[in-house]
């Protein structure tokens, strides 16, 4: 079955080629046409002639690239393991936009759907290399991962392909999928799945990418919005940088400090950067000035705040909130605006002195026990991409960026079920202590450390 995935694969692919190859060649024909001298009219005449004729081959070539994937969908009826035969009228749905958008449209949705009810062959003796199950009462597994983590990433990939197309459809079938959710599961939680799917395509297509940034705009400013923007500056900085200007101008003439608040992880430096230390994150030119503009802006709304926003008069989660606003803006106020950091030190002071004892139970701060406990017992009770996402943060709260237990972080870590998120969480963990350790413990510590990583 794998082998028959491949070669139906491979074949998606060469029918796409296929399907460009003409456009190559009239390029290739109008250089050559351009460089040749001209002799005669006869030769000019048939010159002219040429066109038509290419033309009339391109059209023929595109109607057999159209009859093969037309060949290859119809064939996809006769596979029978639907990861397989979903993945395979996914890429022919993508091949399609090129020639038919609404044929690509009636495909994904018709097997958007189906992505949920992919299960494991109901007899056992269908069983084999690709199906199994490790433990009874326990989610089948298809090719070594649980079928739950295997229908997320299907899902992910075709809401991208969506996505960078129509984003209204995209929208439309995430809804419709949740409506039915609700009528069986009234918790479900409320996700912009389209949006998210800027992470995948910010590597692969960024100016779609940039393009479902800027429609979710229109309703708001996102949560993830900073982070979007930090994964698509990758790839496009520049358009990063351009929609990161443009919300940080709305918020300058809003005033809203929580408006602010969501933009600060896109100056802030990445954890390896708080690692290594230094300037290293203000290096490229375009993001020091994003920064500057930030930083000139806080000083203004920093100001402002001092005089007329007295903390004693906001409510204690507010206050807090603020706090660590200011708090992260610190280090970045001396790299950048070293004359103002007497602002920061007064607005801390002032929220300092009005913030009340934690009420008991309540976790305060980036880091705590209760927190890592309420992570280790929301994994215990979830299955699939849900527990291994809070596993990979149980695994980090226990680290606490160099100030935890690292044995800890890295049982926890031992226990995600996805391989390649695996790796990756154990892999930073290493290389954040063999850093750390490089100073206090010698290189040698450091070095053994490293060789962990995968």
């Amino acid at each position: 079955m794998v082998k028959e995935a491949f070669n139906y694969k491979r074949g998606v692919f060469g029918v796409v080629l296929l399907t460009t190859f003409p456009f190559c060649l009239g390029s290739f024909g109008q250089s050559q046409e351009q460089k040749a001298p001209q002799t005669n009219r006869p030769k000019e005449a048939a010159k002219k002639e040429a066109p038509d004729e290419k033309v009339k081959k391109d059209e023929e070539r595109i109607k057999q690239a159209q009859s093969m994937i037309e060949g290859i969908l119809y064939d996809t009826h006769s596979i029978l393991n639907p990861v397989v035969r979903i993945r395979i009228r996914m890429l022919i749905a993508e091949a399609y936009w090129v020639f038919q958008p609404e044929k690509a449209r009636e495909i994904l949705s018709e097997e958007f759907p189906k992505i949920a009810l992919i299960a494991a062959p109901q007899n056992e003796s269908d069983f084999g290399r690709l199906w199994s199950i490790k433990d009874s009462g326990k989610p089948p597994m298809y090719n070594g991962r649980p079928i739950d983590q295997v229908r997320a990433q299907l899902r992910r990939e075709m809401l991208a392909i969506v996505s960078a197309h129509d984003s209204a459809l995209a929208r439309a079938l995430v809804a419709a999928e949740k409506t039915k959710a609700k009528e069986t599961d009234a918790h479900t939680e409320e996700t912009d799945e389209v949006l998210a799917t800027v992470n995948s395509l910010a590597e692969t297509d960024p100016e779609a990418a940039a393009r479902l940034i800027k429609e979710s705009l229109k309703t708001g400013v996102s949560e993830d919005l900073a982070f979007l923007l930090i994964r698509l500056r990758e790839t496009s900085p520049a358009e990063a940088s351009a929609i990161f200007n443009q919300v940080l101008s709305a918020v300058r003439a809003s005033g809203d400090l929580w408006g602010f608040q969501r933009l600060l992880p896109y100056i802030l430096p990445t954890e390896l950067e708080r690692l290594v230390g230094g300037k290293l994150y203000l290096t490229d030119s375009q993001r020091m000035k994003d920064a500057n503009a930030m930083i000139e802006y806080a000083a203004e709304l920093l100001y402002r705040r001092i005089q007329t926003d007295v903390p004693g008069n906001m409510p204690p989660e507010l206050v807090r909130r603020e706090y660590y606003i200011w708090r992260n803006l610190l280090a970045v106020f001396n790299d950048l605006k070293p004359e103002s950091v007497w602002l920061v030190n007064i607005r801390l002071r002032q929220l300092t002195a009005v913030l009340t004892q934690p009420a008991q139970g309540v976790p305060q701060g980036p880091w705590s026990e209760e927190r890592l406990n309420q992570l280790i017992a929301a994994a215990d009770a979830s299955s699939g991409d849900k527990r291994d996402e809070n596993l990979n943060n149980a695994a980090y709260q226990a680290w606490r960026f160099g100030q935890g237990d690292l044995d800890q972080a890295i049982s926890l870590a031992e226990k995600i079920g996805n391989s390649e998120q695996r790796r990756l969480t154990m892999g930073t963990l290493y290389f954040q202590a063999g850093l750390k350790y490089l100073r206090s413990e010698g290189p040698d510590y450091a070095l053994g450390l490293a060789k962990k990583i995968d």
